[in-house]
Formats: structure tokens, C-alpha cells, sequence
């Protein structure tokens, strides 16, 4: 899952960067500071929460969706969209882990599932707060939290801790950056920074 999410989001950001190269006065409309192919409404606010929420099956930019709230609906109205939709993937997340049906096999590969248990077992609660921001990681430690009977309002109340500030932060950058190849690159560098973090502690255990 992992390899296939970051070819995935790799290909997405080579295309857009190649693009922005090629045509540096005219950004894709998106990246747009009056955001004109969206709009401040409940459609939108629905896809965005629902974007979040299919993180646990698709590589989903969650720090890109967020950011886009916080320009859309500013930042509280932004961040509120972005905790919703991310406590609903801590619940569908935690739902697979503890359904059956090995969705932890379908979603996570043997190594990812190992490390996923370990991280649970040596840090439980802890684990979840920290890894909201990580990407991969958040959603497989959910799984894994539902698989080991961590508890579902448990699980919610420590991925809360840690969704707030994400979603905040996210948000604000989004409320208060120009909408532009600069604010389109501190996302980026943000998660991938925190992608970084997440895998320096995976290995380290």
C-alpha cells in the first residue's frame, strides 16, 4: 500500500510540477488564490469531509485537502471540515481493523503491519496522538488500533488530541497564504517533512 500510494502521489506531483515549469504564469485554476472552480458550499464542504474520510483506502494528500478548507471556509470553518472528516476516517479505519475479513492484510502489507503493531504495543495511545500528521501511518495505526481492541472511543479521543493541531495548522496555512505556487510548495514541504519524522520512527521503533 504504502509503495503504490507514494508512486501514486509522486506521479500526481511530478505532472503538476512539470506543468507549473512549463506554464508559470498560468497555474493550474485550483492553485488560483480566488478559487473560482469551488465554492463556499455545503457540495463542497461534503467532498472535502468525504476526501478525508477515503484516506484509509486511497492516497488521499489529506494536508492538501485541509489546506484547501482553510482557503474555502477560512480557518475555523476549514478546520472544523477537516477534523470531521478525519475522526470519520479514524472510525472507518478502526471499523476494518475490527470487522474481520482481513482488511488489515487488503490495506497494509506485512511490513507495515508489523511495524503498526509494534508502534501500538510499545506506545499505544501516544502513537496515535503523534502520527495524525504522518501520512500512511495515521490511517494504519487506526486499523491496527481497532484490530488490538484499543477501544473505538478511545481511539477517537487520542486521534483527536492529535487531529486538532493538524487540522488547525493545515487550515491556517490555507486561510493565510496566497493560494499559489508558494503556498502550493509549503504544503508539499510540510508533509513531506512529516512523512520523514514518520518513517525515522518506524525504524527506529
Amino acid at each position: 500500500m504504502k509503495k503504490l500510494s507514494l508512486i501514486i502521489i509522486a506521479l500526481m506531483m511530478c505532472s503538476l510540477t512539470g506543468f507549473i515549469i512549463i506554464n508559470p504564469d498560468h497555474p493550474p485554476s485550483w492553485l488560483d488564490p480566488r478559487l473560482t472552480m469551488l465554492e463556499n458550499n455545503m457540495a463542497t464542504a461534503i467532498a472535502g469531509i468525504l476526501i478525508l474520510v477515503a484516506d484509509v483506502f486511497l492516497p488521499v494528500f489529506n494536508s492538501m485537502v485541509m489546506a484547501i478548507n482553510g482557503k474555502i471556509f477560512g480557518l475555523w470553518g476549514g478546520a472544523t471540515l477537516s477534523v470531521i472528516g478525519s475522526l470519520g476516517a479514524v472510525i472507518l479505519g478502526y471499523l476494518l481493523g475490527v470487522g474481520g475479513k482481513n482488511w488489515e492484510h487488503k490495506l497494509l502489507n506485512p511490513k507495515e503491519l508489523e511495524q503498526a503493531n509494534h508502534l501500538i504495543t510499545k506506545y499505544g495511545a501516544l502513537a496515535l496522538i503523534v502520527s495524525r500528521p504522518i501520512p500512511m501511518l495515521a490511517e494504519a495505526l487506526t486499523i491496527v488500533a481497532g484490530l488490538n481492541g484499543f477501544g473505538l472511543k478511545r481511539s477517537l479521543f487520542y486521534s483527536m488530541i492529535g487531529i486538532l493541531p493538524v487540522s488547525l495548522a493545515f487550515a491556517m496555512m490555507g486561510d493565510t497564504t496566497e493560494a499559489g505556487v508558494k503556498g502550493f510548495v509549503a504544503v508539499i514541504v510540510t508533509s513531506t517533512l512529516f512523512w520523514l519524522i514518520g518513517q525515522r520512527l518506524v525504524d527506529k521503533g
